[in-house]
């Protein structure tokens, strides 16, 4: 297997993108040190040349965040940078994998069916879409408290380096649930009140020293 790894964050290997990577790369290389291409997308001077790393690959992963439901500007950059590839691609086998801070998968479904639709057009081989919700700020946390996603990615490399291709099963274990309960959206609602939800966002405000802006409105309409 000839891989190619592009990391969608602007972040780059400060991201929550980079970790789920690392946890791909560590199943993939169970069985056998597979020669592995990570690049970073937030290099955008460089997006023109990764198209002939991806031409020189037969299988191809995009790793990317979704921010309230968009996809971060340098990866459409690079879908668009990949418009002289159309029908040609017809040897590539490409997978995706999209994560968020919402919980639910269901939030990523609507990207899934365009990432569907790009395959298509490349004429590329799909695996799929994986979905990853909740990741906002994993890569803050303690391994005991990823070490359940990890070990899921791990099986999913694996699964992919035996099968070339992903395993629909732990592709579902990793989405987890579609979409919350009535009785845990009414919880949240609850908990939200207390602030504790707004944490980290807040903390970031605070050590911006924008804490005090947070509700201002710069192009609402003066009266």
């Amino acid at each position: 297997m000839q891989l190619v790894i592009f990391n969608g964050s602007p972040r780059g290997k400060n991201s929550n993108s980079e970790v789920i990577i690392q946890w791909l790369i560590e199943g993939l290389q169970q069985e056998a040190d597979n020669p592995i291409d990570l690049l970073y997308l937030n290099k955008t001077q460089n997006h023109q040349s990764y198209i002939s790393r991806i031409q020189a690959s037969d299988t191809a992963l995009i790793v990317f965040p979704l921010y309230t439901d968009c996809m971060p500007g340098i990866v459409m950059a690079f879908f668009e940078a990949l418009e002289p590839l159309r029908k040609s691609l017809s040897g590539l086998k490409l997978g995706f994998v999209v994560h968020s801070g919402f919980p639910e998968a269901h939030q990523s479904r609507f990207v899934e069916k365009y990432l569907q639709w790009l395959a298509e057009e490349l004429d590329a081989k799909y695996m799929g879409t994986v979905i990853m919700g909740s990741s906002e700020g994993i890569r803050s946390m303690s391994s005991s408290m990823t070490k359940k996603k990890r070990k899921l990615f791990n099986q999913l490399g694996n699964s992919l380096l035996l099968e070339n291709q992903f395993n629909v099963e732990i592709v579902k274990k990793i989405a987890g649930r579609e979409k919350m309960s009535n009785f845990a959206a009414q919880c949240f609602s609850i908990l939200s009140k207390t602030g504790i939800t707004n944490y980290y966002w807040n903390s970031q405000l605070k050590k911006n020293k924008v804490y005090q802006d947070r509700f201002a409105k710069p192009y609402s309409e003066r009266h």
